[in-house]
């Protein structure tokens, strides 16, 4: 826990809860068993809690008409200590997809040292290949904007299940998914 606390961002910026990670980072030593019991104790039984399942969100201007919704990126606000599990769950999880090759060689995005420069790499690569053999190479590149506002949470579960994540774990995800808020803040 600690370490991850270290690696938060220093914001002075409060969360809903009115907690910033210059605070969290202050009181580190007094925090940092109780977070720990807490955080074992959901993820033992495989709850995760109401509390952090509320997100404050603040619509941020990107460009053009400020009368036009979709010229605003919403930025979600959750309760940091939501934000520390989040990525110590994260972590986890990748590790476990990683260890037992789940995740394709091929998939780039949300995972280390796999940047775009990287997947543009590989795909020079093939082209030189197929090149070199006389072979037509094609590309085909889709935008996914919004692409996490189209995933079936259920379906999401099931491939969860698929690769192993069963039991209390797979409550977790569930329960992490399900029954979220969010308030606007303008």
């Amino acid at each position: 826990f600690s370490q991850q606390i270290k690696r938060l961002e220093n914001s002075s910026c409060p969360y809903y809860c009115g907690l910033n990670s210059y605070i969290i980072k202050s009181a580190l030593e007094l925090l940092v068993s109780p977070l720990t019991l807490f955080y074992n104790k959901f993820v033992e039984e495989g709850f995760w809690p109401d509390c952090l399942k509320v997100a404050r969100v603040l619509p941020i201007h990107k460009k053009g008409d400020v009368e036009v919704l979709d010229n605003f990126r919403p930025i979600a606000n959750v309760p940091i200590f939501a934000k520390i599990f989040e990525i110590l769950i994260k972590d986890k999880l990748l590790s476990y997809l990683e260890s037992n090759a789940i995740l394709s060689p091929l998939q780039f995005g949300f995972r280390r040292s796999f940047s775009t420069i990287r997947a543009l790499l590989t795909i020079i690569e093939e082209i030189v290949e197929g090149f070199d053999n006389k072979i037509v190479s094609h590309v085909t590149l889709c935008d996914l904007t919004k692409a996490f506002d189209c995933i079936d949470i259920e379906i999401l579960l099931q491939e969860l299940e698929y690769y192993g994540i069963r039991n209390n774990e797979l409550n977790l995800f569930r329960t992490y998914l399900l029954g979220r808020k969010q308030c606007v803040s303008i």
